[in-house]
């Protein structure tokens, strides 16, 4: 199963934004499942343990739209 780390140690603190609930690794995650492995929104929802309208606004680039690191 994926370890996902407390967002506070991800994170740097901004009085104006509040912080990611996920942390970037687990968007990129999402989006590489998606591309490369080929699977579903549904599926990897699931696997995951998000909402499957989260998932589908990371691959989409709805929500998380920063480029991608090099």
């Amino acid at each position: 199963m994926i370890d996902i780390v407390d967002w506070r140690e991800l994170v740097k603190k901004n009085k104006y934004h509040k912080p990611p609930r996920a942390p970037d690794s687990l968007v990129d995650l999402a989006r590489t499942l998606h591309d490369e492995a080929g699977m579903g929104y549904r599926t990897i929802a699931k696997r995951l343990g998000i909402r499957l309208y989260t998932v589908r606004d990371w691959v989409r680039y709805r929500r998380r739209t920063e480029p991608p690191k090099p």
